[in-house]
């Protein structure tokens, strides 16, 4: 089993682009390898402040409220496949989707003492729900914990409706900031964040060991 630490102290955005500074974390990563670890996902870290314009919602997804905690945890089994994220990519493989979808669900998206009322599936016009975003409250502040699109609706940019509803309801609670993180090799992801107004303004490295 390989078990990956997250790292704690966050690195510098675009870190490879500046030689001085690529240097000294390539040197860091090599002691690691040195014991063993390897780089097991690198991640950005993106953040939004008040007074960004907020992003202009499409209209093309209405949006309601989680109605019961098997709609919840049936809507992540939708959405799992396919995912793009290291840890997930991992968990799944230690088990089955249906089982981690009910551990996602207890263990990280309950963990948060926002009210469940925040969260938002996103429902095509036809009634067919497409996605899932859970903006959230942690001690750092507001986040948008987890968002995602049900395999059979990637590719129509549903990413873009469901971060403007997380980000929109965040900032009427009165969000000052906001952060999210995201995998570097999940560029839907990240063009979404972008576009929708948040900064990358580090990253982060985690390593791990077999």
């Amino acid at each position: 089993m390989f078990n990956a630490l997250p790292g704690v102290q966050p690195v510098p955005a675009r870190w490879r682009d500046d030689s001085e500074t690529g240097r000294r974390i390539r040197e860091r990563i090599e002691v690691v390898e040195r014991t063993g670890g390897k780089v097991f996902v690198e991640r950005l870290r993106y953040r939004r402040l008040s007074g960004t314009p907020l992003p202009t919602p499409r209209g093309r997804l209405n949006f309601r409220t989680v109605k019961s905690d098997e709609e919840a945890i049936g809507l992540l089994a939708r959405i799992l496949p396919g995912t793009l994220d290291a840890y997930s990519r991992a968990d799944i493989a230690r088990s089955s989707i249906e089982e981690y979808a009910r551990v996602q669900y207890h263990d990280e998206l309950l963990s948060y003492s926002s009210p469940r009322d925040w969260w938002r599936i996103g429902v095509r016009q036809d009634g067919e729900p497409v996605g899932l975003v859970v903006p959230a409250q942690s001690p750092n502040g507001f986040v948008i914990a987890y968002i995602g699109v049900a395999e059979g609706h990637r590719g129509h940019g549903y990413v873009d409706d469901l971060l403007t509803e997380g980000t929109s309801l965040l900032a009427a609670q009165g969000a000052e900031r906001i952060t999210a993180d995201t995998d570097l090799g999940n560029r839907p992801m990240a063009r979404a964040f972008e576009g929708a107004g948040y900064e990358n303004f580090a990253q982060r490295i985690d390593m791990g060991w077999d």
